[in-house]
């Protein structure tokens, strides 16, 4: 199974409390599976 980095993960994190920000965090979950 591949696994994003973790410099990814956490530049996703923050942006989850953004409302606008879920469809970009969407697309980059998809993107790294």
């Amino acid at each position: 199974m591949h696994r994003p980095g973790t410099p990814r993960l956490l530049v996703i994190l923050p942006a989850w409390n953004e409302e606008e920000a879920l469809p970009g965090v969407l697309d980059e979950l998809h993107a790294a599976i």
